[in-house]
């Protein structure tokens, strides 16, 4: 139900920008501690931004090799895969007219965060 309503949101952020703010910040407010013996899902989330201006780069494609399950980066190059299970993650960054950066992996355990920022490189145009 959350992908759902994530793409619901994303879809309408033009048309509702204060509500697709709002949600964005509840969806990434950071998780409190839980008790010890209850196992919680873990999540991995960044920023894509281009390597040479800094920018953020919406619309990249965040794929998890693993499950085959890819999505987009909001209009502030956000991406968030949340909800996983604990095991061994690679993700991976590809945007049209960019060089797909390295792939990245990690472990997760019970209640892990996990912060990777990707920086995109332009391919060089063939007039240049």
């Amino acid at each position: 139900m959350r992908l759902e309503l994530d793409r619901y949101v994303r879809y309408h952020a033009t048309d509702h920008p204060l509500f697709a703010q709002r949600y964005q910040s509840l969806r990434r407010a950071r998780r409190k501690p839980s008790a010890p013996n209850l196992p919680v899902d873990s999540d991995i989330s960044g920023v894509v931004t281009n390597k040479e201006t800094g920018e953020v780069i919406a619309g990249a494609l965040i794929t998890l090799i693993e499950h085959t399950y890819s999505i987009e980066t909001d209009t502030d190059g956000r991406y968030m895969l949340d909800e996983l299970p604990p095991g061994t993650y690679t993700v991976s960054c590809h945007k049209p007219g960019f060089q797909v950066p390295e792939q990245a992996s990690f472990i997760l355990t019970n209640n892990d965060t996990v912060i990777h920022h990707f920086e995109l490189q332009a391919v060089a145009s063939a007039a240049a």
